[in-house]
């Protein structure tokens, strides 16, 4: 670690040492009496940044104690904030985990979600986790457009964001359901999209599909082809059987005549027919995009 008396920021170091980041000790205080350790980035765009992991704004400043130490922020932003576990991938280890992305333009509306970096090129979003624990799926219309649960267990993304994701670039889903014994299935789609709230977060699905499970989601039987659907919940049934019991009963899905598919059941409806018979044979479920 270097030192130099008369730095009191990363700024001023830099006309005094090498173009070499790392460590220093500088002197921001005018009685030069307390120090602080900082890393100093002397090489991004002219050198002389205190790092951080954030963008840069033209203009920024915190107010003082009187006033909670409130962030301003103004100007224009430049950089590469992380929207999504695809643009993390490229910045981070191939490591699996709760990853903060900046989806929204304003930037300041952090969203902590679950990145997959390894399954088929890595580098996708969670939008679905289940574990099937106290995280409970019934939820109300409103609760499904804002999202719930938590990233490190549980949780639905948010329909308002799932549908932001989808739309702004074609976007494939892999939909990952592990079994109590561990087997792996799983099924990736080549087109996803959901529509905003207005059109009830319509469900779209294109292009072609592989894997194990099989693709129930556009069944055969029109009936049970969730494809084209308006998403339900318990306070706004949007399926096709009025008198039946599932948006009514069950929501938080895309439903048809009800359908061969539902991973967000609090109940005993079958998650993935015929594939997966019974909610009791599932260990984990996953949605995922990119």
């Amino acid at each position: 670690m270097s030192e130099f008396q008369n730095a009191s920021t990363c700024l001023e170091l830099r006309a005094l040492v090498p173009a070499v980041s790392g460590v220093y000790r500088i002197y921001p205080w005018r009685d030069s009496q307390r120090l602080v350790d900082v890393y100093c980035d002397m090489k991004t765009q002219g050198g002389g940044w205190t790092k951080t992991l954030y963008d840069r704004y033209d203009q920024f400043y915190i107010t003082d104690e009187a006033d909670d130490y409130r962030i301003q922020l103004a100007g224009n932003t430049t950089g590469s904030l992380a929207s999504t576990c695809l643009e993390l991938h490229t910045l981070v280890p191939a490591v699996s985990g709760v990853y903060r992305i900046y989806p929204w333009r304003d930037r300041r509306r952090p969203v902590n979600v679950y990145c997959d970096m390894k399954t088929e090129g890595g580098g996708w979003t969670a939008i679905q986790r289940r574990v099937y624990g106290p995280v409970r799926f019934n939820r109300t219309w409103n609760e499904y457009k804002k999202g719930f649960g938590s990233a490190e267990t549980e949780y639905w993304l948010g329909n308002d964001l799932i549908h932001k994701l989808t739309v702004e670039s074609t976007t494939s889903l892999y939909v990952s359901i592990i079994l109590t014994n561990r087997t792996t299935l799983y099924e990736r789609y080549g087109q996803f999209y959901i529509t905003d709230e207005a059109d009830g977060y319509r469900l779209h699905l294109a292009g072609h599909t592989t894997g194990s499970l099989g693709d129930s989601m556009r069944d055969s039987w029109p009936n049970w082809n969730i494809n084209g659907m308006k998403f339900s919940t318990a306070d706004r049934d949007n399926d096709l059987w009025p008198e039946g019991p599932c948006g009514r009963r069950w929501g938080g899905w895309w439903f048809n005549h009800c359908g061969k598919t539902f991973l967000n059941s609090d109940h005993l409806y079958t998650p993935w027919d015929p594939k997966v018979s019974k909610k009791s044979h599932i260990r984990e479920t996953m949605m995922m995009i990119k």
